[in-house]
């Protein structure tokens, strides 16, 4: 009997140890209740970014690298107040130095930013400015233009970054004061701003894009640059034209903003405590529209499509004495709002 119960025993071991095991949790299903982009804007074009950028010149074949998913939700920081007592003052340098007004080098004047010789004196400026806020200055050199970026980085060390950029160059008629001095005195005071919080939980990089008004070669050339290198992007912001307000209404226009951006300028618009109209448009046209459907984005700027914009873009008159600097500074403050509490 006792030799029975041991080969019994036995046998039910062996089936113990071979049994599958209970049903493993399947695995999670798709997030059903994420956000799908609107008609006008489609859905992520898979093809190899040598197809998706080919206007840009892009000569790869070299696929797209995934962004890092696991910086969807990094620990926030505390809220911490901007100073911007120096903001006006700051711009209306800017503009004048970019726009002629002002010497941007030793006895230099810039007539325009549309020749190799106007622009390679705009990068020499811009390099400067970042880094008189710390930042290291990048150049991004492709066949015809660079475009100038740093990075200002995280400080919780999580890689998902936030882009904020603008157009640099002009029509070689025009001084380019509204278009786009004062989209490039958005960037830098941003930046400056931004680079004062002590708590950054991504990382932002400044562009200064050439050659948007040929095409926006740059922009794309940098879109191409993101993807070739596998940067993970919450979203793209550029800015184009924001220093004309006639009607003293200080509305912003939100340039095909992509799903999810929009309450994020009117949160910061609430926060601040500012009263304008915010309105969405299907604008292109401008760098913004360079990032898609590759990453979300959106443009901001004056009135352009609600009949409020400078008459005098790319003409003669697109001068300093044109731009409002209160203006400005709103748009500013407002931009300011929305990236920084993307970094808190």
């Amino acid at each position: 009997m006792a030799r029975f119960l041991a080969l019994a025993l036995l046998v039910v071991s062996c089936a113990e140890a071979t049994a599958p095991t209970p049903d493993a949790e399947p695995p999670a299903a798709p997030d059903a209740g994420a956000e799908a982009k609107p008609d006008s804007n489609p859905a992520p074009d898979l093809r190899p970014a040598s197809d998706l950028l080919a206007d840009a010149g892009a000569g790869t074949d070299t696929e797209p690298a995934r962004p890092d998913a696991g910086d969807a939700a990094p620990a926030a920081c505390p809220e911490t107040p901007l100073e911007l007592s120096w903001l006006g003052d700051y711009q209306r340098d800017v503009v004048a130095r970019l726009a002629g007004a002002d010497e941007i080098e030793p006895g230099v004047k810039l007539p325009n930013r549309g020749t190799p010789a106007t622009r390679m004196i705009a990068r020499r400026y811009l390099e400067a400015s970042l880094r008189t806020m710390g930042l290291v200055p990048m150049n991004q050199i492709y066949a015809t233009g660079a475009n100038v970026y740093a990075k200002l980085d995280s400080t919780t060390g999580v890689s998902e970054h936030v882009v904020l950029g603008a157009h640099f160059d002009t029509v070689v008629r025009s001084p380019g004061a509204n278009d786009n001095a004062t989209g490039v005195a958005v960037v830098l005071a941003v930046g400056k701003a931004l680079a004062q919080l002590p708590c950054r939980t991504r990382p932002l990089l400044l562009v200064f894009f050439d050659e948007e008004e040929s095409g926006l070669v740059g922009a794309k050339q940098f879109a191409r640059k993101l993807m070739m290198d596998g940067t993970a992007v919450h979203s793209v912001h550029t800015a184009d034209q924001l220093g004309w307000d006639r009607d003293g209404d200080r509305l912003i226009e939100l340039e095909r903003p992509d799903p999810g951006l929009r309450p994020l300028y009117e949160a910061a618009q609430r926060a601040l405590g500012l009263s304008f109209p915010i309105v969405s448009t299907t604008t292109g046209g401008s760098d913004h529209a360079a990032f898609r459907p590759a990453f979300r984005a959106v443009g901001i700027t004056e009135g352009y499509a609600s009949g409020d914009t400078t008459p005098q873009r790319h003409t003669p008159g697109d001068t300093p004495a044109t731009i409002d600097g209160a203006y400005l500074g709103s748009a500013t403050r407002l931009v300011a709002r929305t990236l920084a509490d993307l970094l808190r």
